[in-house]
């Protein structure tokens, strides 16, 4: 039970006692018609009312304090208490305005430690960019001595390439004296070369060309597995046979007899460190080296040599020539169709002529040299006769229609040629 309702049932108990107590004494006393004091028994009566009140207040107030030391202060301690709340409340206060002064400090710390934190955040950015910065130096540092070596060695190659260059500076100054020997003797060949240029240049304006350039005047067909002297000896033979070709469509001889100039000048380099040089090669050496060239692939079994014109020769003067080299293989097969054309039965039978012979000139000439197929020295490709052009102009006559004729290789054509046709008609 709490102590507040235990005092209250206590005192209530207590002052019942009492004023039953009283109650009964001034009933008696009442009864009796006491007196005390030499009083009237009514005065007697209300003494004793009286003092009963006055005892019920006593034993409650003693009570009280025999049953509480929180009553008894109350009773007798209540200035003192007063006193000691006065002291509390002032403590209280001093102690309320110290811990407002230390709430203001500790904000003013939180601030200091606010702004420290934002010093300590700034520090650890600029701690990292001086580690970045760092890095970036050493990087740096570790081109740059790399550099540096790159440099020094750059140096000692332009160092040695520098010594090189004075060297070969040294020799270039000796060369340069041999050069100018060989300028001589090319300023020799120059101008008998212009001379000689001249003179066909002016004779070409003046005089009747009998040999154009790039005109063969022999060719032959070897086999490139024979042995170099015969074959030295087949190029003479081509040699001879040309030099009859060239005095009959008019060619002459020079000074020494010759009818044939075969280019005999060759810029060489004999050393590999040294210069070129021009020398003239004899007839032997020319053969010889036509002879390598014709050995030169050993997938080629059959080869054609051509003896050539290589300027406009006029009428009795020697010819200049070179030698040209082909290989040999198959370019028509036989009954292959090389080209046609269209003509129209109902037309003339000269007309028909002349389209017949221009498409055998013309067209089929140029199909068989887009297929490789070499000149012969008079100029002709395709071989057909007067005849058999004609025949076949009187059959598309008297078909009276357009027909269509086709030109067919009438056998295996090689390069070396010749090209034989025949005429095939097929009507449209």
């Amino acid at each position: 039970m709490p102590f507040g309702w235990f005092v209250i049932i206590v005192t209530v108990i207590l002052g019942a006692v009492v004023a039953w107590a009283g109650d009964r004494i001034g009933h008696k006393v009442g009864r009796q018609r006491m007196t005390m004091f030499g009083l009237r028994p009514r005065y007697t009566s209300f003494i004793v009312t009286v003092v009963t009140g006055a005892l019920i207040v006593l034993v409650t107030l003693t009570a009280f304090a025999l049953l509480s030391q929180r009553a008894r202060t109350a009773l007798f301690g209540i200035e003192t208490l007063n006193a000691t709340i006065q002291t509390l409340e002032t403590d209280r206060q001093r102690r309320e305005a110290e811990l407002n002064e230390l709430h203001q400090r500790l904000a003013s710390v939180q601030g200091e430690i606010d702004r420290l934190n934002q010093e300590l955040s700034q520090l650890r950015a600029d701690r990292d960019a001086l580690r970045q910065t760092r890095q970036e130096l050493l990087a740096e540092r570790d081109r740059l001595t790399k550099e540096r070596e790159r440099l020094t060695s750059e140096k000692d190659r332009l160092t040695a390439e520098n010594a090189r260059l004075e060297r070969e500076r040294n020799d270039l100054e000796v060369k340069i004296k041999e050069l100018g020997e060989q300028l001589n003797t090319l300023r020799a060949f120059g101008d008998r070369l212009f001379g000689e240029l001249s003179r066909y240049f002016f004779g070409f304006r003046q005089g009747n060309v009998v040999i154009k350039s790039g005109q063969p005047l022999s060719y032959g067909v070897i086999a490139t597995d024979r042995d170099p002297e015969f074959v030295k000896s087949y190029l003479n033979s081509l040699l001879t046979w040309a030099a009859q070709t060239a005095r009959a469509w008019g060619a002459g001889e020079d000074e020494q007899g010759h009818i044939l100039l075969l280019n005999q000048w060759a810029v060489e380099k004999p050393d590999p460190n040294g210069d070129f040089r021009l020398r003239q090669l004899s007839v032997d050496e020319i053969l010889s080296r036509v002879a390598d060239a014709l050995k030169s692939d050993p997938t080629v079994r059959s080869a054609i040599v051509r003896v050539v014109s290589v300027a406009n020769t006029l009428e009795g003067e020697p010819v200049p020539v070179d030698f040209e080299l082909f290989i040999n293989r198959p370019v028509f097969a036989a009954g292959e169709v090389i080209d046609s054309i269209v003509l129209d039965g109902r037309e003339s039978e000269a007309r028909l002529f002349s389209q017949l012979y221009s498409f055998l000139r013309i067209n089929v000439n140029q199909k068989a040299r887009a297929r490789g197929l070499l000149e012969s020295p008079e100029g002709a490709l395709g071989e057909i006769s007067v005849e058999e052009a004609f025949a076949a102009v009187r059959e598309v006559r008297s078909l009276g229609a357009p027909v269509e004729i086709e030109a067919v290789a009438a056998g295996t054509t090689w390069t070396i040629g010749p090209l034989e046709i025949e005429l095939r008609l097929k009507r449209s």
